[in-house]
């Protein structure tokens, strides 16, 4: 007999706006009709790996958000973000955040409460096995362990439209708009560091601004040399931005703000290709140590969004598709960025965790943490970091 549900809203994918967009549809049925529907959020990671895609499981603390120019906040009464909606500013004031930075922990269990609270189920380790349609019309999903899910409305949460995919609608390749079909925007593996104070950090860029700004400094000149692999127009671009100043006569450093931090000059990216012995080039070298944007965690941790990867369409779908593990290539990149953090003087260093899917069958049981889990729950394995696919 086939083991078949039914439920109102089914969201495949659980990327933070997947999640938010289900809470709403849901806690908008329940205002008209005086009842919460039968909501669904499926996704191909464990769930005890954390709910909320690219911002939780990949550990992504560095929030992309759209700063508005001083004269049209103070025209408009904004602030700095302007006016987002008022769901997301609800899961920004749950999760914490203060500008910027994201505990991917906090936000994990703010994204389980909120789908508990609308009495959604969560069906996690699967895969798409086939859809089922009533005519051109998407009707269902059946999972490779057999079942199928029904649903009035579906949301495709997925960085790559999979499920939109496996329905039969029409994708462009990559950037197939602008007749670039195989080419395709950077992936970043984000990097979490312990144990260097930020003073310390702030020091250790200002001596290599110093030193590289300094002709006569032949070390620090060969770094030059080697990150530019001596390509003089390269060489020439470095130097004229590790000269850069501000309205003070001041060097570029970083600029730390309450949360954040925003690294403005090439020192460190110089430093790391000089240590890593590769071109600063993401198409020569597919590798780069690209100009930080670092989150400061409530723990005093630093989350990285620095280490980028050259990656075409091909290559983008299939890591989408095989929950954004990182290939032996980008592990290996790892293994360097590791040991030159290390030289820095940080005491430890992580990435965001995914692992390979678990069969289980699902029967119904309660999350601690919030949210009915319809799988069982999976165990919490350790495995290799999360690639987020760049914006």
């Amino acid at each position: 007999m086939t083991n078949e549900r039914f439920y109102d809203f089914i969201c495949f994918g659980d990327e933070v706006p997947g999640i938010l967009t289900i809470v709403a549809a849901a806690r908008e049925y329940r205002r008209r009709f005086g009842y919460f529907p039968r909501s669904l959020v499926m996704l191909k990671s464990p769930a005890a790996l954390g709910l909320g895609g690219h911002l939780v499981r990949g550990r992504l603390a560095y929030l992309d958000r759209s700063s508005i120019p001083l004269e049209i906040r103070q025209r408009h009464n904004l602030d700095d973000f302007g006016d987002p909606p008022a769901l997301y500013k609800e899961f920004l004031r749950r999760s914490g955040v203060a500008l910027i930075a994201l505990d991917h922990a906090r936000a994990n269990q703010v994204l389980r409460q909120m789908l508990s609270e609308v009495r959604a189920d969560i069906l996690s380790s699967i895969e798409i096995a086939a859809v089922l349609k009533d005519g051109p019309r998407l009707s269902g999903i059946r999972t490779h362990r057999g079942e199928i899910y029904r649903g009035r409305q579906f949301f495709d949460s997925t960085v790559n439209a999979e499920l939109a995919q496996a329905a039969g609608v029409p994708m462009l390749k990559g950037f197939e708009t602008f007749g670039l079909p195989n080419s395709s925007l950077s992936v970043t593996l984000v990097v979490e560091t312990e144990g260097l104070p930020i003073h310390e950090l702030k020091a250790i860029e200002a001596h290599y601004l110093r030193r590289m700004n300094n002709p006569a400094d032949t070390e620090a000149q060969r770094f030059i040399q080697v990150a530019a692999s001596s390509d003089p127009r390269l060489i020439q671009e470095l130097r004229q931005d590790l000269a850069r100043r501000d309205e003070r006569g001041q060097f570029l450093t970083m600029w730390q703000g309450r949360d954040y931090i925003d690294v403005r000059s090439r020192a460190l990216l110089i430093a790391y290709h000089a240590f890593r012995g590769t071109k600063l080039s993401q198409y020569e070298s597919r590798a780069i140590f690209d100009n930080a944007n670092i989150a400061i965690l409530p723990n005093g941790n630093l989350s990285w969004n620095a280490l980028m990867f050259q990656v075409n369409a091909d290559e983008a779908e299939a890591l989408a598709r095989n929950q954004a593990k990182p290939t032996p290539e980008m592990w290996n990149e790892l293994g360097y960025v590791e040991k030159w953090f290390l030289s820095l003087g940080f005491k430890s260093i992580g990435q965001g965790t995914v692992c390979s899917s678990h069969g289980k069958c699902p029967r119904r049981s309660a999350t601690p943490d919030g949210g009915n889990d319809v799988d069982g729950g999976s165990p919490k394995p350790r495995s290799p970091g999360h690639l987020r696919l760049s914006i």
